[in-house]
């Protein structure tokens, strides 16, 4: 479970992205106005329920969910849609306000709480979008296309993360494919959102390789700071691990007792590499997932 100090860091996070959605909202006329505006904003709003539904709060992702349905239908209702905006600004004003550490739903296992009740009838349409949009978020940063999934089973669902294997030499990979099997509702979530971090981990490991800057560590840390977090929270412990081990290299780097090596960057790749292995975004049946954790690790 994440510590106070992180639940709050990651409710900054989570409250200053979904200001920024409703700043996409309400500039919808502009959006709406260009071809495929209508779907950008079902995807941040989209985003918008996933995020708050992670970080536990569940008004908030209950009406990205409403939100959702207006942007679904066709013509859309741009008066209910400016309504919602409104319901929802309160929300986020609500949340600001609340006690640090409030609205973080984990169930006394380790597993995230239900984040959502009395929804279980989906529009057709929304649920391909859904699809659609989980599809993009799995894309590997290299722009190739994202390898075939290892089961579908619904709408939302993902790739068995770290791929197939005997399980009896690998039980960090037989963990996780346990965790995630039992937790599909977690995976729907927190799989994509943990992508968009690591997509800014690569970006931001880039840069360093042309050079080490303070802006570049500064996006990194907040980027792995905010995964390690988020695993945590959801009861991902393994990738919490990484993230975690990833953290401390950077945390001694900017107190100045480790500098940021070339070796460090590259442990800094091996463990963004082991850590899409984990969550199935760069599958490989022949990779010891346990091996190479231990190595990053160590």
């Amino acid at each position: 479970m994440a510590e106070p100090a992180d639940q709050e860091f990651l409710r900054s996070i989570f409250l200053m992205e979904a200001w920024d959605t409703v700043a996409a909202l309400e500039g919808a006329a502009a959006t709406l106005a260009r071809p495929g505006g209508q779907d950008a904003l079902f995807v941040v709003t989209h985003r918008l329920k996933g995020a708050a539904s992670l970080h536990g709060f569940p008004k908030i992702a209950e009406l990205a969910a409403e939100l959702e349905e207006e942007l679904a239908g066709q013509p859309l209702d741009t008066r209910a849609l400016t309504t919602l905006v409104g319901h929802l600004k309160r929300a986020l004003d609500a949340a600001a306000g609340a006690p640090a550490g409030r609205g973080v739903a984990v169930a006394a296992g380790g597993g995230v709480g239900a984040p959502l009740a009395g929804r279980e009838s989906r529009r057709s349409e929304i649920d391909a979008r859904r699809e659609a949009d989980t599809r993009e978020s799995l894309r590997p940063a290299s722009g190739a296309p994202a390898p075939p999934p290892a089961a579908t089973a619904g709408p939302g669902s993902v790739a068995t993360p770290a791929g197939a294997g005997p399980m009896d030499s690998d039980p960090i990979k037989a963990e996780l494919e346990a965790f995630f099997a039992g937790n599909r509702d977690v995976a729907s979530y927190f799989v994509p959102e943990a992508t968009e971090h690591l997509e800014s981990v690569t970006g931001a490991l880039g840069a360093l390789e042309r050079g080490v800057d303070p802006d570049s560590v500064a996006r990194l840390f907040r980027a792995v700071h905010t995964l390690k977090g988020a695993a945590y929270v959801v009861g991902c412990a393994r990738v919490g691990e990484i993230a975690h081990r990833m953290e401390d290299v950077l945390v001694a780097a900017r107190e100045g007792s480790r500098p940021l090596t070339a070796a460090a960057i590259e442990t800094l790749f091996a463990a963004d590499g082991v850590l899409r292995l984990m969550l199935g975004l760069a599958p490989d049946p022949r990779a010891n997932v346990t091996d190479i954790a231990t190595r990053v690790r160590a």
